[in-house]
C-alpha cells in the first residue's frame, strides 16, 4: 500500500490504483487546451479524494486470547467503517496466555525458540478477563456476532485458520510427519528370524487438549541392501511383505553382507497453543482440522452471517521441516514414472549407485 500526505488529508490508495492514476494524469496533461481536460482533471481529483472501494485498506483484527464483550466488537468494527476500512481478517492468536519469553537460535541448520533471561525489562501483562481459547463454543458465538455486525456495516471477513494450516484438536497421526529409519547387520547366508529395531518416538510436548494416541508411528518399507559401494538399485531386495505387524523379520539372507534398512513413518510433533500442525501433504489431514475448526462455524452461522465471510486465510509457515506423508510414494510415481522405494537407502546414507544418481 502507498500512503499519500495531502494538506491535511491523508489518503491510502493500493499500488495498482497509484498506477491507475498516473495513467489518467498522463492523459490529462496530454489533453491540456483539448475541450474537457478540465472535466478530467477533476475526475482524477475525486479518485484521490474518495477511492473506489477495492483500493480501500483492509486490516488483521488480533483477538489476543481475551474473553471479550459483544460491545467491544461492535466498537472496533464501527470504528473501522468510521476511518474506510472496508475488510478485516480475524486472526485468533492465543498471544495473550504466554508468561515465558524466548529468542530464536540457530541450531544445526534451523532456527528454534529457546527461552531466555536475558531480556530483564521484558514482562507479560496478564490477560485481565481470563483466556478465552480460539474454536471454543464461546469464541465461535462471538464470530457469528462479529459476522453479523460486518453484515450491517458492509464490512468483509475473513478468519484465518491459525499458523500453517492448524487450529483445533487433530490427533497426532494427522499432525506433519518425517522418515526415519533403522539399520541392521546381516551375514549370509543365514535365516533371519528376529524383531527389526524401531526408530523410538517421545510424546511431544505442548499444553493443549489431545484426542488418539499420545505416540504415532507407520511401517512404509523394510529393504535389503548388499553392504558394498556403488550397488545398483535394481539389487535392493523389498521385505516388507515378509514382516509381521509386530515388527518381526523372517528372511532367507543370501551370501554376503547385508544391510537390513527399516523405513518408518512418524509424526514430527510440531504445535502451536491450538494443536499440532497438520499434514500439509495430505488432503485427509486437512479435512480432519476443518472438522474441528470451520465445519463447526459455518453450521453455527445464519445466512446472512455467512454471506458476510469473504474468505479463510492459512497464515504463515511455522511447522519446521517435515519429509513424508501416508501417500508419499503413490503420487512420487504418479509424476515421475517409477518406484521411489528402491532409492530410499541413499537417504539413510548408503552409497548406492553413482554420485549424480544420489544427488538427483
Amino acid at each position: 500500500m502507498q500512503l499519500c500526505f495531502s494538506g491535511s488529508k491523508r489518503i491510502l490508495y493500493s499500488s495498482r490504483w497509484l498506477c491507475t492514476l498516473v495513467v489518467f494524469a498522463v492523459a490529462a496533461a496530454t489533453s491540456a487546451g483539448k475541450p474537457g481536460h478540465a472535466e478530467t482533471y477533476a475526475a482524477l481529483v475525486q479518485h484521490f479524494e474518495v477511492p473506489a472501494r477495492q483500493a480501500h485498506p483492509w486490516v488483521y483484527w488480533v483477538w489476543l486470547g481475551v474473553n471479550t464483550r459483544r460491545a467491544d466488537l461492535t466498537r472496533d468494527l464501527e470504528a473501522m467503517k468510521a476511518t474506510g476500512i472496508t475488510g478485516c481478517i480475524l486472526y485468533g492468536n492465543q498471544a495473550g496466555t504466554w508468561s515465558w519469553h524466548t529468542k530464536l537460535v540457530l541450531i544445526g541448520k534451523h532456527y528454534r525458540a529457546v527461552k531466555t533471561n536475558e531480556y530483564k525489562d521484558a514482562y507479560c501483562t496478564p490477560v485481565p478477563t481470563g483466556p478465552m481459547p480460539a474454536w471454543s463454543p464461546r469464541w465461535r458465538k462471538l464470530v457469528c456476532f462479529a459476522a453479523s455486525q460486518c453484515a450491517r456495516l458492509g464490512i468483509s471477513l475473513v478468519v484465518s485458520n491459525g499458523l500453517a494450516n492448524t487450529s483445533g484438536d487433530i490427533p497426532i497421526k494427522y499432525g506433519e510427519q518425517n522418515l526415519v529409519w533403522t539399520k541392521l547387520a546381516v551375514h549370509g547366508p543365514m535365516v533371519f528370524d528376529g524383531k527389526l529395531p524401531t526408530f523410538p518416538v517421545r510424546p511431544p510436548g505442548g499444553n493443549f487438549p489431545r484426542t488418539g494416541a499420545p505416540t504415532y508411528s507407520r511401517n512404509v518399507a523394510v529393504l535389503a541392501v548388499p553392504d558394498k559401494s556403488g550397488v545398483s538399485p535394481g539389487k535392493v531386495i523389498n521385505l516388507t511383505s515378509q514382516m509381521s505387524a509386530s515388527g518381526r523379520l523372517r528372511w532367507q539372507a543370501p551370501a554376503g553382507e547385508w544391510t537390513i534398512l527399516r523405513f518408518e513413518q512418524v509424526p514430527t510433533g510440531a504445535h502451536n497453543f491450538w494443536g499440532y500442525y497438520s499434514n500439509s501433504m495430505s488432503a485427509k489431514a486437512l479435512d480432519k482440522t476443518w472438522a474441528v475448526t470451520m465445519a463447526p462455524l459455518l453450521k453455527e452461522m445464519t445466512p446472512s452471517q455467512r454471506k458476510a465471510l469473504k474468505g479463510i486465510e492459512d497464515d504463515s509457515w511455522e511447522a519446521g521441516p517435515t519429509t513424508w506423508t501416508k501417500r508419499f510414494p503413490a503420487e512420487f510415481k504418479k509424476r515421475r514414472g517409477y518406484d521411489l522405494l528402491p532409492y530410499l537407502p541413499i537417504l539413510a546414507g548408503i552409497k548406492m549407485a553413482d554420485a549424480s544418481t544420489r544427488a538427483r
